[in-house]
């Protein structure tokens, strides 16, 4: 069984919201999927052991964005077996 997560399924797999529930502007939405995709690249190729700074610098973004996005690294990888999950 092959365990990697599809980095093309993780960006489409579902809608950013904030914790208020409104949906995210386009380019907060384009800056959710591409952490994301960074995120599951990451954790494919280090598991969990992949560190915050690569996942910002291969999504060419900031640690503050990774922050707006996701509470803490463990939220980001919650929110990876969701769409892991769904596909």
């Amino acid at each position: 069984m092959d365990n990697s997560i599809d980095t093309a399924v993780s960006a489409s797999a579902g809608t950013g919201t904030r914790t208020s529930g409104r949906p995210l502007q386009k380019r907060a939405q384009i800056t959710h999927d591409t952490i994301v995709e960074a995120a599951a690249s990451q954790f494919n190729t280090l598991s969990y052991a992949a560190a915050v700074n690569g996942i910002v610098e291969l999504a060419s973004s900031t640690k503050g964005s990774v922050y707006f996005h996701f509470s803490s690294k463990k939220a980001l990888a919650h929110r990876l077996v969701q769409v892991w999950g769904k596909s």
